[in-house]
């Protein structure tokens, strides 16, 4: 029975060993390693609205919220919240990708210009607070730089109901 146990455990971390949760700092060390190792240098300097976007999804690679909108559910997975049930658990890289082409493109946010308006206004102002991050990027390199932390992590999805169709009574 042990093994039974050990076999089923090492099974359930296998699946979800892509599936991560970051601290803003690390998270924003990881983007800036892979846009510079993409090539992808012109977006080094989105690296604080990307780390705040994911803080609105707990900065949770495996992150899934939904919410009924006029009757459609409407379903967000990964650490950018797309409406993609594939990136669930994904590794950064992989969301980093799918999120560059739903809203980045080349030139930056280009595909998307109102989403774009939406996260910048959000990652701003009274919804979010600094924090300093020291990080080293390589052994040779130290960076210093404050990214934008929601105050409000849950203000896009907020606590929900486990399924509000059916939890539904208008009569209470």
């Amino acid at each position: 029975m042990k093994n039974l146990y050990s076999f089923v455990l090492i099974g359930v971390l296998g699946l979800h060993c892509d599936a991560k949760i970051y601290e803003p700092c690390e998270l924003a060390k990881e983007l800036y390693l892979e846009m510079t190792e993409m090539n992808r240098d012109h977006l080094v300097e989105d690296i604080p609205l990307l780390v705040c976007i994911a803080g609105y999804h707990d900065y949770d690679s495996d992150f899934q919220s939904y919410r009924i909108d006029k009757d459609i559910k409407r379903e967000y997975f990964g650490i950018f919240g797309q409406s993609k049930p594939h990136l669930a658990g994904r590794n950064l890289e992989m969301q980093l990708d799918s999120f560059k082409k739903d809203i980045f493109d080349l030139n930056k946010f280009s595909k998307s210009p109102m989403i774009y308006r939406f996260f910048k206004h959000i990652c701003s102002g009274q919804y979010v607070k600094s924090i300093m991050c020291n990080v080293r990027l390589n052994h040779h390199v130290w960076s210093k730089f404050q990214v934008p932390v929601p105050k409000a992590p849950k203000m896009l999805y907020g606590p929900r109901q486990a399924d509000p169709v059916n939890d539904f009574n208008p009569f209470f």
